[in-house]
């Protein structure tokens, strides 16, 4: 998984991974991500919401790789065995774009990226930080671990420059959610932010 995670470029691209527990904490996956060397972001099941995640899909078995797509629907049920190559194709049949994994050092990531989110982890207002270096028309969407929009700050055209858009979260349950970047239809970023009280 991590080297398709890879091969995808880092859920930088229009493919986003996570693990998603069933039955654990939130230190369990920590220790299980840190002992297999694993860089995609995952939820437990106790604190995460993976539990709820597991019930709304019916994923009958542990582990099991699928793939959904942005409409929430499962288009690959069960990849097996969940091995590099079979995980390539069937996500690349899914529509999934193979990309360079661009891992910089936390430096070069904070002054190049053009989506971060402050304060992270966030208790009732997060802001959504854009930094352009040329003109674009910019969609943000924020999902909730289910995959259900929460949140859509319309198309704007932003000049070149750095921009704060304030979402508010005070009415929304503690969890994971995640902010897409959108131009021209295309997933440009997507950041994962952590909302607690």
């Amino acid at each position: 998984m991590q080297a398709a995670y890879e091969e995808f470029g880092c859920n930088d691209g229009n493919v986003f991974f996570m693990g998603i527990d069933k039955g654990n904490t939130n230190e369990d996956v920590v220790y299980f991500d840190e002992t297999y060397g694993i860089e995609y972001p995952g939820v437990s099941g106790q604190d995460g919401g993976g539990n709820e995640v597991h019930l709304l899909y019916e994923v009958q078995a542990t582990p099991s790789v699928v793939v959904i797509q942005p409409d929430r629907l499962i288009t690959v049920k069960q990849i097996w065995p969940p091995n590099f190559n079979n995980v390539v194709d069937s996500v690349s049949t899914s529509g999934g774009i193979q990309q360079n994994c661009m891992i910089t050092s936390v430096q070069e990531s904070q002054t190049e990226e053009m989506l971060t989110i402050g304060p992270n982890p966030v208790k009732d207002y997060a802001y959504l930080h854009l930094n352009l270096l040329e003109e674009k028309e910019i969609e943000l969407y924020i999902y909730n671990l289910t995959g259900e929009k929460i949140m859509e700050f319309k198309p704007t055209n932003y000049t070149i420059g750095k921009y704060y858009i304030k979402a508010d979260f005070s009415n929304e349950p503690e969890g994971f959610y995640f902010v897409q970047a959108v131009e021209k239809g295309k997933v440009v970023s997507t950041k994962k932010l952590i909302l607690t009280r």
